[in-house]
This record gives structure tokens, sequence and C-alpha cells, in this order.
């Protein structure tokens, strides 16, 4: 049995993984939703070159669904991918950025909210509204500190950079922060996520609440507004991606308020939406209003338009000044988040948007050079302190260059408004291979090449599942209004079906949506649950539902919608079929993406598997020419070029040596090189090499160090063994090496040193508190008869001990790059895939629970119950993906920790929610609703034994 898809790294394979396969299948379907009708003919199964996945279904061009399908399993529990549920915090019941980033940041979930905000299911919705509310909650008044007392005062209607239940930080925190101005960008992006929130659910409680403080943030913008120009001043880093703007720069240095595109841009998407709020709830005089505030900013808004009239400039000083004007002598760059966030949120017309997307496109690398969209091309010469930048200030690392994948969320909305599809699917899959190896770390650095925390074993944040987002509801874009909803289909016109296996929400609905047909036609008609109705507004390229058109909602939905507990919804079926039932085009063959080492995203450009600190000696066969080897260059730092002792010696390098990768041979009889090299005492040496018959039974020096301590091999019982060589002790490794080759890592330190192949301990031995001043290639010191025989592929040095984790990156680096594996993985990474009795009783709860509530028609639709079932989702994803690993079916990730990293993040999202399960009870053990305490008493029974 083999699986194999196109986005994929790696594959299912062997008989004995079927059972393991089938687990990873019937859990992503349990996630799924169902519908109520379909308009596909194939009921039983897909026609033979469909495709049929957990969340989406189609035909046409099976790789495009493929990825969707890939991209929805981000918010449901998976055996293979991380999930956005792994960002729960139990205790504060909401989202965090990451496990590193203990808070709910604006800027950070934009991308990602924004574009999850229609399909997300009732307790990630709930989730994402609580880590939301921390920023209302904090809302400034104007009076005082009140949550950020180190920042000071701040305006009323002020939101937050970041916040969490008990602060708030009203400022960007990091540059240099008494001079910022607030987080007027940020705080209109909170504007714009909760707004969407409310026309999504239209629960008029919640929406009653929120107005009064969406107006103080109105007027707080207004307060800013220059009445002769209708644009508005805001100081360094009032910015989304602050702290990179840098205001106006006086003559004297003094640096004030400046016209920012992007403050104009952001608050038209946020009145656009509290215009609808307002409609919704009959409130015609802040219709008024608020339509009057948009139009003065949309008006005003052209004066940031760019010389040649195609997209949008950074910032304009009062005095004139442009900033962001690509190819001017100053400030000459394009930045890219006010153009495409006014293409994504509908700011600008069609005619703009495809001129901003054509200036986008037009750039190329420059802008796009790993696929992400960069916040700037060229360097910005103007944020809040003056060039040359360095540290994360440097180009292509922070913001300056560095990608943010929520303006990839974003940018993918942009990208389907003009039906650029193509660079939808590219962005996935991009971000498809930072999520092969769990690294969805944001920023990325090297202009979006690598991880921002090489250090942590894997990553995750919120941001990297914005490109996700978008990609799937750019599909329809899904505009609410006060009374509509519209759907603008953007699907690739070789895709000839589709159906989305999940529900879109609207109110009371979950709207499951299907197409027939290619969408490059033209829309014909509309079926609401398989019946056309003359209410529905379509024309070929939009439909329009009314909500006064959809069939009548449910009682129980109707109250849920009121709820902050029930989650009952009335299903419907939309099927939008289009003119022509066949797909003009034939389904595009998209080519795999280059293969991009996994160390290259941990830093492995600059070091080892991004292993800096300390690096001493780096001699890499693939970096020399074959032939005879005079001068072997050190690729550290430091410069220890290794030399030939005597040049009638040389060793060879050799092409085609290992899988076509190039190897320094040596003879075993006299090559030998040398260099200076100054450790001390603690240190670390791996070498990557293959005896192939050294002779001497002790000590074949593969690499040497003045002070006899090294890497060896000795000859034994008719094989070779690997050897820790020390002066005055040795260790013999347990395997017989010979003709094989491998990766060696030894650690020396005062009293004791330690030989690991691969992963595991091979061999131990005492050692002598000694600093090395030079070292010794292919024979120890030249001593006769200690000559090493075979292939070396690469050497490395670190002037201190490094650390377990350190040493995997660093053995993981040289397997990947040499194409070598652990024969042994389970000694390096013991797999245990039980889970603790504490997690046991925590799923057995759960269980119950779920039990007990899915008995109770009202409260089978209840969070309570979701949050017992997605408990046992993360249980039974941990035991797939352990099994699958133990049996070979699924690969392990790059590193033992790593891999054992992925597997506790399953683990620490069961603690966290079973926290979450502990706390609501006891909230709603004392709640004034009789379903709340219902469901208490079922997880009191459940949890009493």
């Amino acid at each position: 049995l083999s699986l194999s898809l196109s986005f994929r790294n790696w594959t299912f394979r062997k008989l004995v993984s079927c059972n393991a396969m089938l687990l990873v299948l019937v859990l992503l379907a349990s996630v799924a939703g169902q519908h109520v009708h379909s308009f596909f003919t194939h009921e039983e199964g897909v026609n033979e070159g469909d495709f049929m996945g957990a969340f989406f279904e189609g035909s046409g061009d099976v790789q495009y669904l493929e990825m969707l399908d890939f991209a929805r399993r981000g918010w449901a529990a998976d055996a293979e991918y991380q999930s956005v549920p792994m960002l729960y915090d139990g205790e504060w019941d909401g989202l965090l950025e990451g496990p590193t980033w203990k808070a709910w940041w604006t800027q950070n979930s934009y991308g990602t909210t924004i574009t999850s905000l229609p399909f997300l299911d009732s307790l990630a919705l709930s989730w994402t509204a609580h880590s939301q509310r921390w920023w209302f909650d904090h809302m400034a008044d104007g009076t005082g500190p009140q949550y950020s007392g180190n920042q000071g005062w701040a305006p009323d209607g002020c939101l937050c950079d970041n916040g969490d239940p008990f602060s708030c930080n009203y400022k960007q925190g990091d540059g240099n922060v008494p001079i910022h101005d607030w987080t007027l960008e940020e705080t209109l992006s909170g504007i714009v996520m909760e707004a969407e929130l409310l026309l999504i659910t239209r629960n008029m409680s919640d929406i009653l609440h929120f107005l009064p403080l969406f107006l103080r943030t109105s007027n707080l913008l207004e307060t800013r507004r220059d009445t002769t120009t209708n644009m508005f001043l805001t100081g360094v880093a009032s910015n989304l991606l602050a702290p990179s703007f840098g205001g106006w720069r006086l003559p004297n240095g003094k640096r004030v308020w400046s016209y920012m595109t992007g403050i104009s841009v952001t608050y038209i998407a946020a009145l656009d939406r509290l215009i609808q709020l307002e409609t919704l709830v009959n409130r015609p005089e802040y219709v008024s209003l608020y339509t009057q505030r948009r139009d003065m900013a949309r008006d005003a808004l052209f004066n940031f338009l760019s010389p040649t009239k195609d997209y949008f400039v950074r910032s304009i000083d009062p005095d004139g000044t442009r900033h962001g004007v690509l190819g001017q002598a100053a400030h000459g760059y394009f930045e890219t988040s006010p153009n495409h966030d006014a293409m994504a949120f509908r700011v600008v017309d069609d005619e703009l948007a495809l001129k901003m997307y054509t200036m986008i496109a037009d750039l190329k690398e420059h802008i796009r050079p790993y696929t992400f969209i960069l916040p700037n091309y060229p360097s910005y010469d103007d944020m809040e302190r003056d060039p040359p930048y360095t540290d994360i200030w440097t180009y292509g690392t922070w913001v300056n260059g560095g990608v943010w994948t929520t303006e990839e969320g974003r940018l993918q909305l942009a990208y389907y408004r003009v039906n650029a599809t193509d660079d939808c699917y590219r962005s996935m899959q991009a971000i498809a291979d930072f999520g092969n190896i769990w690294r969805m770390d944001n920023p990325l650095t090297e202009f979006g090449h690598s991880v921002y925390q090489p250090d942590e074993e894997i990553n995750l944040t919120i941001d990297a599942f914005g490109a996700a987002g978008g990609f799937i509801r750019g599909l329809f874009e899904y505009l609410y209004g006060a009374f509509t909803l519209t759907l603008l289909p953007h699907l690739p016109p070789s895709i000839s079906a589709l159906r989305q296996k999940f529900g879109i929400r609207w109110g009371p609905y979950q709207l499951f949506l299907e197409t027939a047909g290619s969408s490059a036609s033209g829309i014909s008609h509309v079926l609401i649950d398989g019946k056309e109705r003359a209410c529905i507004q379509v024309n070929a390229s939009a439909a329009i539902l009314h909500i006064d058109c959809m069939p009548p909602a449910s009682p129980a939905a109707l109250q849920a919608m009121e709820s902050d507990f029930l989650t009952a919804a009335t299903n419907v079926n939309v099927t939008i079929v289009f003119s022509s039932p066949k797909s003009p085009i034939a389904a595009p063959v998209r080519p795999a993406r280059p293969a991009v080492p996994w160390y290259e995203r941990v830093g492995g450009l600059n070091a080892p598997g991004g292993v800096t600190q300390g690096l001493s000696l780096w001699l890499d066969a693939q970096a020399v020419p074959s032939g005879p080897l005079l001068v072997w260059p050190d690729k550290s730092p430091v410069g220890n070029n290794a030399v030939a002792v005597k040049p009638e010696n040389k060793p060879t390098v050799v092409s085609q040596c290992l899988g076509g990768r190039a190897c320094v041979r040596f003879d075993g009889v006299a090559n030998t090189m040398g260099g200076t090299l100054t450790l001390p005492p603690n240190k670390t040496l791996f070498a990557a090499f293959r005896d192939t018959g050294s002779s001497g039974t002790c000590c074949n020096g593969v690499i040497t160090l003045s002070d006899y301590m090294g890497i060896s091999t000795r000859a034994l019982d008719g094989g070779v063994h690997l050897l820790l060589d020390t002066p005055g002790a040795t260790g013999t490794g347990l395997s017989n090496i010979l003709n094989k080759s491998v990766i060696v890592a030894e650690t020396f330190n005062s009293s004791s040193s330690a030989a690991r192949l691969f992963g595991c301990v091979d061999a131990t031995a005492d050692t002598s508190k000694m600093v090395s001043v030079a070292f010794s290639l292919g024979s120890r010191l030249q001593q006769q008869d200690r000559f090493f025989r075979g292939d070396v592929y690469e050497v490395i040095a670190y002037d201190r001990e490094l650390s377990s984790a350190e040493i995997e990156r660093v053995v993981g680096y040289l397997e990947t790059r040499w194409g070598l594996s652990d024969p042994n993985p389970n000694c390096s990474i013991p797999l245990n895939c039980s889970l603790s009795a504490a997690r046991v009783a925590a799923v057995t709860a759960a269980r119950c629970l779920s039990n007990v509530l899915g008995a109770n028609e009202t409260l089978k639709d209840s969070l309570a119950y979701q949050r017992a079932i997605l408990l046992q989702q993360y249980a039974s994803a941990f035991t797939t993906r352990c099994n699958a690993q133990k049996s070979g079916a699924m690969p392990f990730l790059p590193t033992p920790g790593a891999t054992l990293a992925a597997l506790d993040s399953y683990g620490h999202t069961i603690d966290e929610m079973y926290t979450g399960l502990v706390l609501a009870s006891a909230r709603h053990a004392v709640s004034a609703d009789p379903w709340q305490r219902a469901a208490a008493q079922a997880w009191a029974s459940c949890t009493r034994v």
C-alpha cells in the first residue's frame, strides 16, 4: 500500500503500515463536517481521477484540491502536522501566539484570523474571541498607565500590540520605545478582526457590547485626521509591522508624525465593517457618521499613489517627501502591506488592484526570493534608527525584509482577487516545506529561508497558518454584509467540481459549498439545498445570498447564535453551477519545489545545523575540486585550512564517491594533512567518513588534535571499530564500521569524553585537561602504522562542549547532507507510545463526558462536547503518530529532539485541553444557564472516581 501526495516529503509505506494509515484517515474524517445535500452524483465515492480528502473533494485539478485539503488540516487534530489547537492555553481559555510567545498579538494574528474566521468551528472561534477580548478588555481610556505601567499613559480607544488576560502593551515594545507612537494601525487591525467576527456570528448581544468600543477607536483616529488633506498623522512604530516605520525625520534628528498609507487602508477596511454592523442594528446616525469618515479617507487615499499611479507609497511627510517610491534616490523602496491589504480588503477598485499585483509580479525574486512576500524591497533607509542597519535590523532578518507569514494570509486574498491562483498554490507549497519539518515559525529570516528561533527543537506560531487560511477563504472571499453574504468564486479554471466538507459560518447557518463546472465560464445559477431561489442575486462573477432568503433556521440554531456555550446550527448546502460543465483547460502539472535541506531552515547556510557559537573548523569535501588536494579550505570564520604535510603525500578528492557526492580519499599509508587549531579542554569534534580497511590496531586518525585527542579507528577481529582517542586512555566502539559510511560526534571535557555513532553513545573514556593547538587529518600526527584508509566527507570542530540538542542538530545536518541515516534510530529516539497515567485519566474523563453529552439532543451541540471530542482526537493523533514512527511507516523528524518534542506537543495539548475542561466546568457549575450547569454535573460525575 502506498499513498503519496505531492506536497509531502514522505510516503506511508509497507503493508504493515496499513492500520496506521487508516487510523490517520479515519481521524481526519472524524473532524470533517457533514453536509445535508449534494449536487455530486457519486455519493458512494469519487470517479477515477478525482480527489476525495477529509475536508475537500472534487474533480479536475487534483494537485490543487490536495493542497486545499492539506491547508484545512491545520485546524484539526492531525497525526502528521502541527495545527492551531496546539496553541491553546487552558488556564486562559484562549490561543497564544506560540509556545515561546505567551500572549496574543494583533499584527501577528491578523492574517490567520481574518482568513480563517468563516470556517472556524465553534470551539476555535470561541478561543479566538477570548484572545481578542484581551485587547478590548484592556482598551486604554486615556486616564493612566492601567495595564502597561512601563509605557505610561495611552489615549482612549487604543488597543494592544499584544495582550493577555492581565496586561497590554500599547506601544510596540522593541527598539527605542520612548519615541514610539501608539499601536494605531495594529489597533485598527483588531477592529477589523473583531468586526468581521461579529458580522459572521451575528450575535446581537456581542455586537451591542463592542460597538461603543469601536466608536472610541474611530474617535481616536479622527484626532489624527488632518482636515486639510483628510490623511492621518502618526509617528514612529505606529504601523502594523512595527517598529519599521520611522515617521518624519527632521533636520535636527527628531522624528515626528507623518502621513502613513497603511493607517488609511486599514481604517477604511475597519469602517466598511462598522457601517455594516450599524446597519444590522439599525442605527442610521452611526451609519452616516462612519460612511462620511470612510469616504473622506477613501477620497484622500489616492494622494498616496506613486508617480506612476500603479501602487501606493509607504508614507508622505508633511513637507511633501514621499517614502516608498521604487528607484527614488532616497526612500526608494516598494512596501507591500498597504498594497496587498488594499487589494485584499477591496479598498481599491479592480483596475488598481490588478496594477498593484502586476507591480508585485514584475519585481519577481526581488520581492519574493523564496516565494513568500517580503515587507519591502530593497532595504528601508528610514526606520527609527539611521542606517547602516545591523543585528535584527539587517535587511532580510526582521521587520526590514524578513518574512511575516501573517502578511502571506492577506496576500493570498489579494492573489485570489486577481485570479492569480498559481501564486496561491506556490505560497502553500512554501509553507508546507516548513510544516513538513515542524518548523512553523515566524518571522522567517534570510528573506524567508530560515526560522527565527533555530535553537528550539520545533517551532509553532499562529502567523504560520495565514497562508493556509487565505488559500481556503480566497476561493469564495465571503464578503459579509448586514443582511447579505457575497460569494465571489476564484477557483482555478482547471477545477471542474469542488465540495467543501466543512461549514462556512453565517449567523445560525453552516453553509456547505459545492461547485459544478468551470469557474472560467461564469456563474449560471445557484442552488440552496438543491433548489433555485428567485431572491438570490446572481451575475457571472458573484452570488449574493440574503439572510431572509435562506431556509428557516432551527430554534436551536437561533438560540445558539446568542449563546457562548451552545453550538447548534442549521446546515444548508449551497451549490454554485457554472455555465460550462467542463474545464476549458487541462489541470496543470505543477513541478515540485526544489528540495531545501532542513538544516538550511535553521541557519545551516552559515554553520552546520545552524550551530554557530564556537565553530572553529569546517572542512567539506563538496567544497573542493576533484584531484590531488594540497589545501582543504576551512569554511568556519576562523580559517584553519588543512594543508598536505608533504606535497607528494596529498590525499585525493574523488567527485563520485557517496551517492554522487565528493569525498577526500586517504590511502592509509602516507596521505596526511594538518593545520593550526586552538581548542580548550572542553570541545566537540564531528566527522563523516568511511573506513575501507585501516590496518592499525590503534589510533588510525581521521582527525587527531595536538593533545592526542581525536576521532580514530582500529582494526579488530577482522573488522574496523571506532576508537575514542585520548592521551593515556582509549575507548573502543561496539560496532563494526568497516566499509560503512558513518557519522561520529565526540565530546571532551576536563574529566571524560564520549563518542556517539550517529546518535548513540558507542564509546567512552577518561580524559585530561589539555589544550590543542593543531590538528592532523588521515593519521595520528604521522605516527607509524597509525594512518587512516578511507574516505572523509566532512570534519567539524567546536571550541566548546555542545549540548545534546546541538549535537543532534549537527548530526542531523550531516545525515541529510550526505544521505546517511542512523541504522538504529530507536537507540537515539526511545519512543514511548503510551500516554502517562494522568493523560489516560484525562482521555477517560473526556470520553465519558462526550458519551453523556452526546446522548442529549441539546448538549451534543455544545462547547463542552466539542472540548471532550477534541481532547480525544489529539490523544488518538499522538498514538497514531508514535506507532507509525515506531513501525517505520512515518519518518522521524530531522533530529531526535525534534521527533520527541513533536510527540510531546500532543501530550501538552491534551494537558491544556484538560485544564480548559476543568476550569470551564467550574464556571459552568455556578452559571445561571441550566445547560451549562447540566454539562458541569456531567463532568463532575465523569471525574468523581
